[in-house]
Formats: C-alpha cells, sequence, structure tokens
C-alpha cells in the first residue's frame, strides 16, 4: 500500500511539473536568449564580406521597428566594433554604420578591412530599447 501512495506521488508531482512547463512555455514565460552561430568566436576570416548568423529562443523576431513594444517580440541589433548599448529605456543604437536593425536571423557586413574585430547581437523591443535585462552575445574574429 505504501508502494503504491509513493508510485501515486511521484507521478502526481512529475505529472504537475510538465503541466506548469508547458503552461510557461505557451504563455511566453521563458527566458529569451540570441547565440551567434556562425563565424565561430576566435575565427580568421578573409576580408570582405562577414556573414552574421544567429539562433534565437523564447522571443518572437517581427518587423515593427519603431512600433509599440509587445511583450516577447522585437528585433535584433547587429553591432560591429562597438561596445553593446544595454541601458534601460535607451535606443540600443550606435553610430552610423556600426549597427543594423533588423528582424532577420543573419547579416552581412560589407567590406570588412583586415584587422581583428567583434560583432555583438543584441535583442532589443520593438522601439529598439534593450531587454531587461539585456540579451546579446558577442564574437572576436580576426579578418585577413
Amino acid at each position: 500500500m505504501k508502494r503504491n501512495l509513493y508510485i501515486y506521488l511521484v507521478a502526481s508531482m512529475l505529472l504537475t511539473s510538465i503541466i506548469h512547463s508547458a503552461i510557461a512555455a505557451d504563455l511566453g514565460f521563458g527566458s529569451p536568449s540570441i547565440k551567434i552561430t556562425s563565424p565561430n568566436d576566435g575565427t580568421i576570416i578573409p576580408a570582405g564580406d562577414v556573414k552574421i548568423t544567429i539562433h534565437v529562443d523564447d522571443f518572437t523576431l517581427k518587423n515593427e521597428l519603431g512600433a509599440a513594444n509587445v511583450e516577447g517580440q522585437g528585433h535584433v541589433h547587429y553591432f560591429m566594433d562597438v561596445a553593446v548599448p544595454t541601458m534601460p529605456d535607451k535606443p540600443a543604437i550606435t553610430a552610423a554604420g556600426t549597427y543594423y536593425p533588423t528582424a532577420n536571423t543573419s547579416y552581412i557586413w560589407t567590406n570588412v578591412m583586415p584587422g581583428a574585430h567583434n560583432f555583438t547581437v543584441e535583442l532589443v523591443n520593438n522601439d529598439h530599447t534593450p531587454l531587461v535585462p539585456a540579451k546579446y552575445a558577442r564574437i572576436n574574429v580576426t579578418v585577413t
């Protein structure tokens, strides 16, 4: 009898945990994340065009740049050779030519000159402000 009660309690706790996880995922309660999938950090690449490819979890990329914010939705800012802006309530923008806003999961920097470069990607709200807490990824590459 005790063994059956123990199995029932464990099964109930497991089922409750699964249900709570599914509800949280359906309601968008996951933690957004962003990762640069290509190129790899530390890569040596030829001068010219550099394509940055990303993967995003628990965040919907939408082409609503400048629109009203919607929880769990926004776009990406691609940065080259600048510090990533992470101040809450301030647009995550830098000087012209050092960032590019888009809902795409890749961006090509053209005519990248030889040298050491860093590339950063940041998830931002529709109004270009960073998420709180800020969600970004950075790599360093050498262009030859």
